[in-house]
């Protein structure tokens, strides 16, 4: 008998607090026009580009957390989308690589080598050296020697003081020829 007793006041409890939670829903009036949400184009990070001539290339874009006016949202991405293949490497020039992004440009970037598209070890492989100018330019400078297939992995970070902000990881496979 007891214990029926504690299943319905469980019960009425559940009940109870259930009709608290619907207190805070506000019902808005049939003839309402529906507000948009954000759309989470809107609220991603810009996009960064790999320049080559006059052709630009997309990196992928990875883990982020990114806030504009609209709202804001992280997201836990895998750096690389999809497996690499061997065509699908950009061929490093003259140890330098030139990347673009979009507006709003980010006001701090890194970048890192990780040696055969391997992104498990913790320790990247080499750091390089990441010149970010007032224009959203990124010159990517490797060491001299290197040879066969990396990761580089981009990380960029965009002020809190401003609109919109956060950070974002960007990935492409690249490939040095001896």
């Amino acid at each position: 008998m007891i214990k029926i007793w504690w299943i319905i006041l469980l019960a009425l409890s559940m009940l109870l607090a259930g009709c608290e939670m619907l207190g805070n829903f506000l019902v808005a009036p049939r003839d309402a026009e529906p507000t948009s949400m954000p759309v989470l184009g809107e609220i991603e990070p810009p996009a960064l580009y790999i320049l080559r001539e006059q052709a630009t290339f997309p990196m992928d874009r990875g883990n982020y957390c990114w806030t504009t006016d609209a709202g804001g949202v992280c997201a836990d991405v895998s750096v690389f989308p999809r497996d690499y293949t061997a065509d699908t490497h950009t061929l490093v020039i003259d140890n330098t690589l030139e990347l673009l992004f979009e507006a709003p440009f980010p006001e701090t970037v890194a970048a890192t080598l990780y040696p055969e598209n391997n992104l498990t070890p913790s320790v990247p492989d080499d750091m390089v050296e990441a010149i970010l100018d007032e224009n959203g330019k990124i010159l990517v400078t490797f060491l001299d020697g290197m040879n066969g297939d990396y990761a580089l992995i981009i990380s960029a970070t965009w002020s809190e003081g401003n609109m919109p902000y956060g950070d974002a990881l960007y990935a492409t496979p690249i490939r040095f020829a001896p």
